[in-house]
């Protein structure tokens, strides 16, 4: 949903095996430092990666991803 933006405090993202075909948008790019979107039906990475400010650690594996911006 697009209120997770609002979360300012959320630091860490676990988003692995959901079946999640698109990567996901409105998320509180200023503080997540660690992202997992492991084992899901990703095929592509949009520019949004570029916004994270603080990320440390980001888990695409088990994705169909050919190409990281």
């Amino acid at each position: 949903p697009e209120s997770i933006q609002y979360l300012n405090n959320l630091e860490i993202l676990y988003l692995y095996d959901n079946n999640i075909d698109y990567f996901p948008t409105h998320l509180p790019y200023h503080s997540i430092k660690s992202f997992n979107l492991s084992s899901n039906n990703l095929k592509e990475i949009n520019n949004e990666i570029q916004l994270f400010e603080k990320l440390k650690t980001l888990d695409l594996s088990e994705n169909q991803i050919d190409n990281i911006p």
